[in-house]
């Protein structure tokens, strides 16, 4: 079983987004982070075809080292749009809504980025 990672560009349409890829017949469901597992040997083959697009790993990658006892889903004053690129779209969707931001789930990660900074300055 293989991983997958989607690589798009921070203006692509589908950047941050979860959902369906179709390769060939199949479709490849993403995560938000731009994952997803593929065990079809046919499909692999496939998305080597397309290495600016996809890139394909034998092996999940290793864990982002985290800080013990460290919350990363808070934010901190000065928050930078890179700082907060390197958050999960998960983490930032928490960020987002405890600072008060409405349909978090529903936002593109580029999207939540652009909120987060609005809020913090207004802070």
């Amino acid at each position: 079983m293989a991983r997958i990672q989607r690589a798009l560009p921070p203006f692509h349409a589908a950047y941050g987004m979860a959902g369906p890829h179709m390769i060939g017949e199949t479709a490849v469901e993403f995560d938000a982070d731009g994952y997803a597992t593929v065990d079809d040997p046919a499909v692999l083959e496939a998305l080597q075809q397309w290495p600016e697009t996809f890139l394909v790993m034998e092996e999940p990658p290793p864990p982002t080292p985290r800080a013990e006892g460290v919350e990363h889903a808070t934010p901190a004053p000065g928050y930078t749009a890179e700082g907060l690129d390197s958050l999960t779209f998960r983490e930032l969707q928490d960020l987002a809504a405890t600072l008060g931001e409405s349909n978090v789930f529903r936002r593109t990660k580029r999207d939540l980025i652009e909120a987060i900074l609005e809020r913090q300055s207004k802070e």
